[in-house]
């Protein structure tokens, strides 16, 4: 036999060699990876997540992702305290109440913001018949409340006249049912529950942009240590979020399926609610691009100080990175 096809043979062999050596190092190391655990709610503006999840987008990128899905936002909010998570999709101020609160976290993505997602319904008429009545709120002193005080007083009531009470967003709808509450915050599935029942839908989060914002945070220690994975989920979620818009009726099967809703609720959740792109995301991250972002964070700030929840007020910087984002548009 001819040397050198012998020789080429053995080149081959070793260049196969390595390259499988190396594709299954690589594979080994992706899956004994230690899972970046993330907190998801029931909540459709951010049910993309369970696109990457299911498409394969996480795995593609190089990073292990285990999504804890619980049907109570509050179970979220108790795992991620509870260091369960090391991330949690929720809502803007809750992420700033907590970073005071000694618990330091950071918001790498803006999932979306609620336009009538986040309702006010109710069996009275309007907002002003709301005086000397009781509204349910998911807490008091959390986004929820928040909301629901900026309608009152966008009717020109206060908050001494009405009564709040902690309600689920899910029991808003049993609670008008038993007259125990008149009106409350609440969200799909509810809101269609509530509209099928005949109470009204008396506000809408839109009044108040990005007030009632959804995000993706990781504690800061995660942030610090695993860089490079935080970057690799912002970019999953980027190509999941496009996935959607390229695939609507698959994606609304798989995120309907994946929160136990049904695609019509999964439907009716969306439209509810501004998607915030890559090009938003990097828009209102940077405030000097668009100050919309900061200007709420300050408007929730100074709610907590006002009332003595907080014992500073956290800047932006406090709890937005944008460098993840920023480097999807470098990309």
């Amino acid at each position: 036999m001819n040397k050198l096809l012998i020789i080429s043979g053995i080149i081959v062999v070793l260049a196969v060699s390595v390259f499988l050596a190396n594709y299954t190092t690589s594979e080994s190391a992706i899956s004994t990876k230690t899972p970046i655990k993330i907190a998801i709610n029931e909540w459709p503006g951010y049910a993309h997540a369970f696109i990457a999840q299911e498409k394969g987008f996480f795995e593609k990128n190089g990073v292990v992702v285990e999504l804890v899905f619980d049907r109570e936002y509050t179970i979220s909010q108790q795992r991620y305290i509870d260091g369960e998570v090391e991330g949690i999709f929720e809502v803007l101020p809750d992420t700033m109440f907590r970073n005071t609160q000694g618990l330091p976290s950071k918001v790498v993505y803006l999932m979306d913001y609620s336009e009538t997602g986040d309702v006010i319904v109710g069996s009275v008429n309007s907002i002003e018949e709301l005086k000397g009545q009781t509204i349910g709120v998911e807490g008091i002193n959390t986004f929820s409340h928040i909301f629901a005080l900026k309608t009152i007083e966008l009717f020109g009531l206060t908050e001494g006249d009405v009564l709040f009470e902690i309600v689920l967003a899910q029991d808003v709808v049993k609670r008008i049912d038993d007259g125990t509450i008149q009106a409350g915050h609440t969200w799909e599935p509810t809101k269609s529950e509530a509209i099928e029942k005949g109470y009204n839908v008396l506000a809408n989060a839109g009044d108040f942009p990005y007030l009632v914002t959804d995000v993706l945070v990781f504690d800061q220690n995660t942030i610090n240590e695993r860089p490079d994975d935080i970057q690799k989920i912002v970019q999953s979620m980027f190509e999941a979020q496009e996935y959607q818009k390229s695939n609507p009726d698959e994606s609304i099967r798989i995120m309907a399926e994946a929160e136990n809703v049904s695609v019509e609720s999964m439907l009716a959740g969306l439209e509810a609610v501004f998607m915030t792109d890559i090009n938003e995301n990097i828009k209102v991250m940077n405030p000097s691009n668009d100050p919309t972002l900061e200007n709420a964070i300050n408007v929730i700030a100074e709610f907590y100080l006002e009332r003595g929840q907080i014992s500073y007020k956290p800047t932006f910087d406090d709890i937005i990175e944008p460098k993840f984002v920023n480097e999807l548009n470098l990309n």
